[in-house]
C-alpha cells in the first residue's frame, strides 16, 4: 500500500476523519461540521466490527467518488458550506442505517445469515447518492472536494475491509495493569483436577506405593509411563485424589494437561496464569520460584508426550528439571513411550511403562460396567490384551449384545475401529450442540461439565483414519474463528463472561487456527474465510498474551511463513511485530527488540507508518524493563509525534500515558502530571473509559508521593468511581488501596489498616497475588509505625516472600528496608545495616532513586542512634537533597527533623532549635498536624535542655542528677520511638559529653 493515499492499514477511520477535521477553519459554520465529523467518526469506526463477516463491506466500501463533474459557476461558498453540512447530515444517518442493518446481521440466533442483495443494493444507492452530490461542488469548495469525497473513497483498505480491525484490541491494551490474568476463571479444562476414578482395578499395589513416597518425601518425581489407553491419568487421578495426599499437599496439587500445548511456554504461562502469578514477567522463571516458596507441592503434567515430542522438547525437559530441582516440590508426569526426560531423577518404582491389567482385575473392571458374563468372558478379556481402554470401550459399546458379537468385534483381521456420524441435529450453529450421546455412552468421550472430551487415543485415531468432512469442517472453523471475535466484549459488562469463554475454548481455538492456516492457500477457501482467519488469528494472540493465556508463538510463525508465500507484507509485518510483543511480555527482551527491529524494516517497506509507530512503542516497553528510561521515553516521544502526524488518536493517548509512567519512575512527579492529565483528556475525546480512569489513578498516586493528601484522596475516589462503572475489580481494589497509603502517611492508623484489608480482601477474591502482597507490606508498615514490631516483622516477611515468588523486585526490596528499620528500632544495629545495604543494591538494581535514598536515610537513623552524631548528620543532610530534587516535600521535612534532632543530642541546642522550627513549617505546609505537634515538642524539649547546660558545675550537675538522667533517657526513648526501650549503656549530659556507664555520672 505505499502508493496507496488512503494511508496504512493501521491508520483507521478515526484517524482519516480527524484529519480531515483539524484541516477544516475555525468559524460557526464549520464548529458544526467538526462535530457532525466527530460522530462519523464514531459510526464509521463502529461498523468496522460488525461488517467484518459479510462481503458487504467490499461492496460499499469499494465506492469511490465517480470523476467530478464540474460545478455551476454561479455556486458561492456560504451556500456550498451550507448544503455540505446538510449531505454531512445525510451521510450521517447512512451510517446509522448501515450500523443498524450490521447488528442485525450479528444477532446470536443467525450468526452466519447473509444480507439480501435488495437490502445491499438499497445502501449502495444511497452512498452513490451522497457521494456524487458531494462531487458536484468540487470546483465550488475546493476544501470540501479535496477532503470529503476522497477521504468516503479511503474509508476501507484496497481489500474492500474496513482498517480499524484494531480498535477492536483496544479492550485488550489492559496489560499496563496487569489485570486481565486475574479475571481468568479458576476452573479452566486443562487445568481441572480429575475426579477419583469410578472403576479402578489391579493398580492398588503401584499407588499405594507412589502415595507412600510423596508422603514421606518433600521431593520426589514420578514418571507413569505406557501406550495410549494403559489407564496412565487413572492411575495419576487415583494417587492425588488420595485422603493422605491432599492432606499434605492441599491446595497446592496442581494437575495440567498437555493437549493442545505443545510448547514449553504454553505450559508455564497455563500455570502463571492459573496461579495468578505477577503478570509481564517470565513465566518459564517465576513459576519454578513460586513453587519452591510454598510449603510443599505437588505438579501433575499429563499428556506430557505432547510437548516431549515437539520441536522444543529440549526447552521442555530443561524445564521440568528446572521445577524438580526446587525443594519441596513434586513431580508427576503421564506420557506414552517409556523413556522420561532424563534431566529429572525419578524414582525407582515406576521407572517401567504400565503393564496391561491381569485376567482378574480386568474382569472386576469388566462386571463394574456390564453384567454380561459366561464361559466366553475370559476369551473376550484375552483378546483386548488387559487394557483398560479397550475393555471400557467393549463393556459399553452394547450392553444387549451377546459375548459372542462381542468377541467378533474384538478380532476382526485388520483390527476394529468406531465410526461416529453426525446427525442432523449435531451440526455447528451459532453454539455447539452435542454430537451425539453415542460417544459418551461408549466410552469414547466423557462429559466435562457442559463440554465433551474425546479421549485422547480415540481423537487421533479418528483424526488420522476418520477425518472431518469438509462440509463439516467450514462449520467448525466458522464456530471457532467467531469465538475470537469475543475480544472485542472486554472491559464491557460481558467481559467476565468473554473471557470464561475464551480461555475454556483457548486450546481448540488454538489448534484449529493453526490446521487452517496449513490449507488457507488452497483454491477453494474462499477469500472472506482467509480474511477472517488473519484477524482471528491476531485476536487469538492478543489475548493471550495480554491474558498471560497459552502460548501463540507458533500459530504466529506458521501464519507469517502462509503470508510471506502470499507477499501479504502487511500482515506479515504485523505477525512479527505480535511475535516482539509475546516474547517482550516473556522477558525474553533480545529477541523482542529483534523482532520489533524487523518488523519496523518490513512496514518501512510498504510505508506503514502507524505500524512503525507501534513497534516503536515496544520497543520502548523494552528499554522501560532494562530500566533505560531516558532512552524508553526519547522512543515513546518519537512514536507520540508519529501517531500525531497521522491523526492516530488512540496511539498518541497511549504515548502519553507511558510517557508519565515513566516520568514517575523518575520521580520527576511534575512533568508526570502533566502527561497524565494530557493523556486523560485524549482518552476522555475518544471515549476510552480504562485510559481515563488508569491516568486519574495515576495522578492520584502521584499527588500522594508528593504529600498532597486532601487531593490525591480525591482523585482516587473519582478514579474508583470509573473503574467500578466499568467493572474493573482490580482498579477499584488499587484505589481503596492508594486511599488506604494515604491514611497511613496521615497516621490514620485504625482508618488506614481497614481500607487496605479491604483492598487485601477483593485481591484475594480475584487472586490478584501483587496487590495481596503489597496490601501486606502496607498492613506491616502501620504496624512498624505503632511500634509492634514483632507483629510488623510477620507481615513484612509474608510481604517479601510473596513479592519474591512474583518475580516483584521492587517489592522485595521495601519489605526489606522496613524490616531493616525495624531492627535499627530493636538496637539490632548490624543485622539492621546488613538488611538495608541488601535493599539498597535492590533499589540500585531497578533504577529506583527514592527507594536509594530511603536506604540511605535508614542507615544515618541508625548512625545516630549508636551516637556517630557526625557521620549521622552529614549522611542525612546528603539525603536531603536528594529528596528535595525529586519533589518530596514529606520525605524532606523528615529529614530537616531528623537533622534538627541530631544536633539536640550533641548539645547544640541553637542550631537544633532552628532546624526544628524550619521542620515544623514543612510539615504545616503539606498539611500533617501530628508531625508538627511532634516537633513543637522536641523544640520545648530543646529550651529545657538549654537551661540545664547552664548549671555547668560539679556540684549542679549532682544536685540534679535525677533530673538529668531522666531527659537523657526520655530523649532517647523518644527517638526510638518504643517507649519500652532501655537504653541505659548511654546517657548523654547536658554539654554533649556520653558516659558508658551510669556509675561515672
Amino acid at each position: 500500500m505505499s502508493g496507496d493515499p488512503s494511508g496504512s492499514d493501521e491508520d483507521s477511520v478515526r484517524g482519516r476523519l480527524g484529519r480531515i477535521k483539524l484541516s477544516l477553519p475555525s468559524n460557526a459554520i464549520f464548529r458544526r461540521m467538526k462535530a457532525r465529523i466527530e460522530d462519523m467518526t464514531a459510526k464509521a469506526t463502529g461498523i468496522t466490527y460488525w461488517s467484518a463477516e459479510t462481503k458487504l463491506a467490499g461492496n460499499w466500501c469499494r465506492k469511490r467518488h465517480s470523476s467530478r463533474t464540474k460545478s455551476s459557476k454561479g455556486c458561492s461558498p456560504d451556500t456550498t458550506d451550507t448544503e455540505a453540512i446538510g449531505l454531512l447530515d445525510q451521510f450521517s444517518q447512512a451510517l446509522n442505517s448501515i450500523e443498524a442493518l450490521m447488528r442485525k446481521q450479528d444477532d446470536p440466533q443467525t450468526p452466519y445469515r447473509q444480507l439480501s442483495q435488495d437490502e445491499i443494493q438499497a445502501q449502495n444507492e444511497r452512498l452513490d447518492s451522497i457521494i456524487l452530490r458531494f462531487s458536484a461542488h468540487a470546483d465550488c469548495n475546493t476544501l470540501l472536494c479535496a477532503l470529503i469525497p476522497y477521504q468516503l473513497k479511503n474509508v476501507v483498505d484496497n481489500s474492500g475491509r474496513l482498517i480499524a480491525h484494531d480498535l477492536r484490541l483496544v479492550a485488550l491494551e489492559g496489560r499496563g495493569n496487569g489485570s486481565m490474568p486475574f479475571q481468568l476463571p479458576t476452573d479452566m479444562p486443562l487445568m481441572e483436577m480429575p475426579p477419583k476414578p469410578a472403576v479402578f482395578h489391579g493398580r492398588d499395589r503401584l499407588v499405594e506405593s507412589i502415595v507412600q513416597r510423596l508422603c514421606e518425601m518433600d521431593n520426589c518425581h514420578i514418571p507413569i509411563l505406557g501406550p495410549g489407553g494403559i489407564g496412565k491419568t487413572s492411575v495419576a487421578a487415583a494417587i492425588i485424589n488420595d485422603s493422605r495426599v491432599v492432606a499434605r499437599y492441599g491446595a497446592n496439587r496442581l494437575f495440567m494437561s498437555c493437549e493442545g500445548v505443545p510448547t514449553c511456554d504454553g505450559i508455564a504461562s497455563m500455570l502463571a496464569a492459573t496461579l495468578r502469578l505477577q503478570h509481564d514477567t517470565d513465566a518459564r522463571r517465576i513459576v519454578p520460584i513460586y513453587l519452591a516458596s510454598l510449603e510443599r507441592a505437588l505438579l501433575v503434567v499429563d499428556n506430557a508426550e505432547t510437548p516431549l515430542d515437539s520441536e522444543g522438547r529440549v526447552e521442555v525437559e530443561s524445564w521440568l528439571g528446572t521445577v524438580a530441582g526446587k525443594p519441596r516440590v513434586s513431580l508427576m508426569i503421564t506420557m506414552r513411550g517409556s523413556t522420561p526426560p532424563s534431566t529429572v531423577r525419578w524414582a525407582d518404582i515406576c521407572r517401567l511403562p504400565l503393564p496391561p491389567l491381569s485376567l482378574t482385575a480386568s474382569k472386576h473392571t469388566w462386571l463394574a460396567l456390564n453384567s454380561n458374563q459366561d464361559d466366553k468372558l475370559n476369551t473376550l478379556l484375552v483378546a483386548l490384551d488387559g487394557l483398560p481402554l479397550a475393555i471400557t470401550l467393549m463393556a459399553t459399546l452394547d450392553q444387549a449384545a451377546t459375548l459372542s458379537d462381542l468377541i467378533d468385534c474384538a478380532i476382526p483381521p485388520t483390527g476394529w475401529s468406531v465410526t461416529v456420524r453426525p446427525t442432523q441435529d449435531s451440526s455447528i450453529n451459532g453454539e455447539p450442540k452435542s454430537l451425539c450421546d453415542g460417544p459418551v455412552k461408549t466410552g469414547l468421550a466423557i462429559r466435562e461439565k457442559e463440554r465433551i472430551r474425546c479421549l485422547a487415543p480415540i481423537r487421533e485415531f479418528v483424526v488420522r483414519y476418520h477425518p472431518i468432512p469438509s462440509r463439516y469442517l467450514v462449520d467448525v472453523r466458522q464456530y471457532y474463528m467467531q469465538i475470537t471475535e469475543k475480544a472485542q466484549s472486554l472491559r464491557t459488562a460481558m467481559s467476565q463472561e468473554s473471557i470464561e469463554y475464551l480461555s475454556s475454548e483457548f486450546s481448540n481455538t488454538l489448534s484449529v487456527l493453526r490446521h487452517f492456516w496449513t490449507e488457507r492457500s488452497a483454491l477453494s477457501v474462499e477469500h472472506r474465510l482467509k480474511e477472517r482467519l488473519t484477524d482471528a488469528t491476531f485476536d487469538l494472540s492478543a489475548f493471550s498474551n495480554f491474558s498471560s493465556l497459552g502460548d501463540c508463538t507458533g500459530l504466529l510463525n506458521h501464519a507469517l511463513r502462509q503470508l510471506d508465500a502470499k507477499r501479504d507484507r502487511q500482515h506479515a509485518a504485523k505477525c512479527v511485530m505480535r511475535i516482539g510483543d509475546i516474547l517482550e511480555t516473556k522477558g525474553q527482551l533480545n529477541e523482542s527488540m529483534k523482532q520489533y527491529e524487523a518488523s519496523i524494516r518490513r512496514y518501512s517497506s510498504i510505508g506503514e507508518q502507524v505500524g512503525i509507530s507501534q513497534c516503536r512503542r515496544g520497543m520502548s516497553r523494552v528499554l522501560e524493563k532494562r530500566f533505560k528510561w531516558n532512552q524508553a521515553a526519547a522512543m515513546l516521544e518519537e512514536a507520540r509525534i508519529e501517531f500525531q502526524a497521522v491523526g492516530h488518536s488512540l496511539g498518541v493517548a497511549q504515548c502519553t500515558q507511558e510517557l508519565g509512567a515513566i516520568l514517575r519512575m523518575q520521580t520527576n512527579y511534575k512533568e508526570a502530571t502533566t502527561s497524565l492529565e494530557e493523556a486523560r483528556i485524549e482518552f476522555q475525546a475518544i471515549g476510552y473509559s480504562l485510559g481515563v480512569a488508569q491516568c486519574t489513578q495515576g495522578i492520584g498516586d502521584i499527588l500522594r508521593m508528593q504529600t498532597n493528601y486532601k487531593e490525591a484522596r480525591t482523585r482516587l475516589e473519582k478514579a474508583k468511581i470509573e473503574f467500578h462503572g466499568i467493572g474493573h475489580r482490580v482498579g477499584v481494589a488499587q484505589c481503596t488501596q492508594g486511599i488506604g497509603n494515604i491514611l497511613r502517611m496521615q497516621a490514620k492508623y485504625e482508618e488506614a489498616t481497614t481500607n487496605l484489608e479491604d483492598a487485601r480482601t477483593e485481591f484475594q477474591a480475584i487472586r490478584y497475588r501483587l496487590g495481596v502482597a503489597q496490601c501486606t507490606r502496607g498492613i506491616g508498615d502501620i504496624l512498624r509505625m505503632q511500634a509492634k514490631y514483632e507483629e510488623a516483622t510477620l507481615r513484612l516477611q509474608e510481604a517479601r516472600i510473596d513479592s519474591q515468588a512474583m518475580g516483584y523486585r521492587l517489592g522485595v526490596a521495601q519489605c526489606t528496608l522496613l524490616i531493616g528499620d525495624i531492627l535499627g528500632k530493636q538496637a539490632k544495629y548490624e543485622e539492621a545495616t546488613t538488611r538495608l545495604e541488601e535493599a539498597r543494591v535492590g533499589f540500585q538494581a531497578i533504577g529506583d532513586r527514592l527507594g536509594v535514598a530511603q536506604c540511605t536515610r535508614s542507615t544515618s537513623e541508625i548512625l545516630r542512634m549508636q551516637a556517630k552524631y557526625e557521620e549521622a548528620i552529614a549522611i542525612m543532610e546528603g539525603v536531603r537533597v536528594e529528596f528535595r530534587t525529586l519533589g518530596l516535600p514529606w520525605d524532606t521535612a523528615d529529614c530537616t527533623r531528623s537533622i534538627g534532632d541530631t544536633l539536640g543530642m550533641q548539645g547544640q541546642f541553637g542550631e537544633a532549635i532552628a532546624t526544628l522550627e524550619e521542620a515544623r513549617k514543612q510539615f504545616e505546609a503539606i498539611g500533617l498536624p501530628h508531625l508538627m505537634e511532634e516537633c513543637t515538642k522536641s523544640i520545648d524539649n530543646m529550651r529545657q535542655r538549654q537551661e540545664l547546660t547552664s548549671e555547668t558545675t560539679t556540684a549542679a550537675w549532682g544536685v540534679n542528677e535525677s533530673v538529668g538522667q531522666q531527659w537523657a533517657k526520655r530523649w532517647v526513648q523518644r527517638w526510638d520511638g518504643h517507649h519500652e526501650l532501655e537504653y541505659s549503656e548511654v546517657w548523654i549530659l547536658p554539654h554533649g559529653r556520653r558516659l558508658r556507664n551510669r556509675e561515672h555520672l
